[in-house]
């Protein structure tokens, strides 16, 4: 679940954090496009799409963010970034 892309690194840390303290396993995948670097937030993975739509509402509900079901790419996990 995609809950947040931001340019600001220190806010993707930010809101992993906040993920983190309230038990949702998350990551932050980093990349490049025309307008510069961005830092994505996911939470997940998971295999059931019935367990992601729960979560994703219940993160929607506690953090006021709105979340969007992806799929998980393991090559690219290595645009992981550390923590």
């Amino acid at each position: 679940i995609q809950v947040g892309s931001f340019q600001e690194k220190e806010n993707a840390i930010r809101l992993r954090a906040r993920l983190r303290e309230n038990n949702f396993k998350s990551y932050i995948l980093s990349g490049k496009s025309s307008t510069g670097d961005w830092y994505r937030v996911f939470v997940g993975p998971l295999s059931s799409r019935s367990a992601l739509k729960d979560i994703k509402l219940d993160i929607e509900k506690r953090f006021k963010v709105s979340g969007h079901i992806v799929r998980h790419r393991i090559e690219q996990d290595s645009e992981q970034l550390g923590g």
